[in-house]
């Protein structure tokens, strides 16, 4: 079957452990066979297919590119461009897939199932980790506008946000908890050090990297916190929920009508 249009989902990786990149590629495969007509490859910036050289292994000319980045901003408006930048082929970039309005709805259902009977608790809050950075202020927005959503659509229930690198710091949240059970929904694209590392250590639960690649593991992971007086349940990083590749695949039939819109590179 001829393939015109390729689809390139663009995400940070890791080449540290391989295993990190798994559901990139299980993505693909999902895009790929709702999608035949379609190539679809992950690229990542670190971890292999390396994004520098991808380009160079496609052999369609008109590619949809997908970041798997939670906001819109430095990787999405330039990282990106300039490393898939190449004579005769044309790539139309999408929004990062974090700041699609569709993104809302899922987190909004997956938090339906994690809250279960408990949805007008009082003893629960909600912490929605996102990324965050200093070195861009709007980079938060979508982090932000995602709990506003999530609020109104769950009254009664506590729900706030935090972040890696800005404040209000993952840190201080934490240390401010005084429900007896908290959710976590780690508004994160993958399963790197922030996800196996950095978030569940802030809960006082230990690394889940040490579990992740078990057979029997399974999200939400649960414990109860060593520094804390709460019961944690860490849900699956929104970047790889089941319904991203619907949405993928929404995202690239619409967008690969968009070829004729050259994008500009960064210089």
């Amino acid at each position: 079957m001829s393939k015109k249009n390729a689809i390139v989902l663009a995400a940070h990786g890791s080449s540290k452990d391989p295993r990190i990149n798994r559901p990139m590629f299980a993505l693909a495969e999902r895009i790929q066979n709702a999608l035949p007509t379609f190539h679809v490859t992950p690229a990542f910036l670190d971890g292999q297919p390396d994004i520098r050289n991808v380009i160079h292994d496609i052999i369609q000319n008109q590619i949809v590119v997908i970041p798997f980045m939670a906001s819109n901003g430095y990787y999405t408006d330039v990282v990106f461009p300039k490393a898939l930048q190449k004579p005769n082929k044309s790539c139309c970039f999408t929004d990062a897939i974090g700041a699609h309005p569709a993104i809302a709805s899922m987190v909004d259902q997956r938090l339906k199932v994690l809250l279960g009977n408990s949805r007008n608790a009082a003893d629960v809050e909600v912490i929605v980790v996102g990324h965050g950075t200093k070195k861009n202020r709007n980079s938060c927005r979508t982090t932000i506008n995602l709990v506003k959503n999530l609020r109104e659509l769950n009254s009664g229930v506590e729900i706030k946000f935090a972040f890696i690198d800005q404040n209000p710091s993952l840190e201080h949240i934490v240390d401010n908890i005084s429900s007896s059970r908290v959710i976590v929904i780690p508004f994160l694209m993958g399963l790197g050090p922030h996800m196996t590392d950095d978030v569940p250590e802030a809960f006082g639960i230990g690394r889940i990297a040490d579990h992740l690649f078990k057979p029997a593991f399974q999200f939400p992971f649960s414990r109860r916190s060593i520094s804390h007086s709460f019961e944690v349940a860490i849900d699956v990083p929104v970047g790889i929920y089941e319904d991203i590749a619907d949405l993928c695949v929404s995202i690239a039939t619409d967008k690969c009508h968009g070829f004729d819109k050259p994008v500009e590179v960064p210089a």
